[in-house]
Parts: structure tokens; sequence; C-alpha cells
């Protein structure tokens, strides 16, 4: 730290009310001792440089913090894009299956009601068929005992 002394003398005539002094003024005046001052400067550069120094690393250290906070934010992101994308791939898929199911349970349901009909009207044909052929028997007795 380096340290300068300096003597001040305060001047009489600038102790008084006048604003502006004349040279005449100037010659008569009187200076008084004021009294002895330190004035201390520290070299501040050293302290400084080093303030700044621990600036620039904490900022730096800030920086690395949030950059590995965004790619962190990013990755958390991704991964959950990436599960909701699974997610509703696995969705569609079992949406898809049921459908499937679905519509086989129909076609089979159809099916079964189609050959359950089928049978119906076969077996309805068959009785009316033997209906027919025997109320033909009957009729064709009756013709010959009637003749």
């Amino acid at each position: 730290m380096a340290s300068l002394n300096m003597n001040t003398v305060a001047s009489l005539s600038k102790l008084g009310n006048s604003a502006r002094t004349s040279s005449a003024q100037k010659a008569n005046a009187v200076f008084l001792p004021a009294g002895r001052r330190s004035i201390q400067a520290s070299s501040h550069r050293e302290a400084s440089a080093e303030m700044l120094k621990q600036g620039v690393d904490k900022a730096k250290v800030a920086g690395e913090n949030i950059k590995n906070r965004a790619a962190s934010l990013a990755e958390d992101v991704s991964q959950k894009s990436k599960d909701t994308a699974s997610n509703v791939s696995e969705a569609t898929h079992d949406v898809t299956e049921k459908a499937k199911e679905t519509v086989q349970n129909a076609w089979d349901s159809a099916k079964e009601t189609a050959q359950k009909a089928k049978e119906t009207v076969l077996g309805k044909v068959e009785d009316a068929k033997q209906s027919v052929k025997t109320n033909a028997d009957k009729a064709q007795r009756a013709m010959k005992s009637n003749i």
C-alpha cells in the first residue's frame, strides 16, 4: 500500500464570503496551515484482479450449471417424448388388437347366426317337404278309396 502525505493550507481570503478575489487580494493573502492529512492510496490492482478472477470463475461455474441444467432438461423432455410415443404406440396396438377381436367376434357371430338360420330354414323345408309328401300320400289314398 502506498501512502502520500500532503500539507494543506487555507487562504484567509477564501474563508470570507467573497466570490471573486482580485490579484491584489491574492498578493496580500495570508495562509494558515490547516493541519497535516495523510492520503493513503492502496494498490487495489492485485485485489481487484483477484476479485475479477473470482467473479469470472463464478460466472463460468454458473454458466456451466445453466448449460448442464438445460442439457438435463432437454434429455428429460426427449425421454418423456420417447416414453409418450412408446405409450401411444402400445395403446394404438392394443386398440388395433381389440378392434380385430371385435370384428372377428362379429364375423363369427354372423356366421353362426347364418348357419342357425340355414339349419332352421332347411329343417322347416324338410318338415314342409315331409308334410307335403304325407299330405300327398293321404290325398292319393283318399282318391283311391273314392274311386
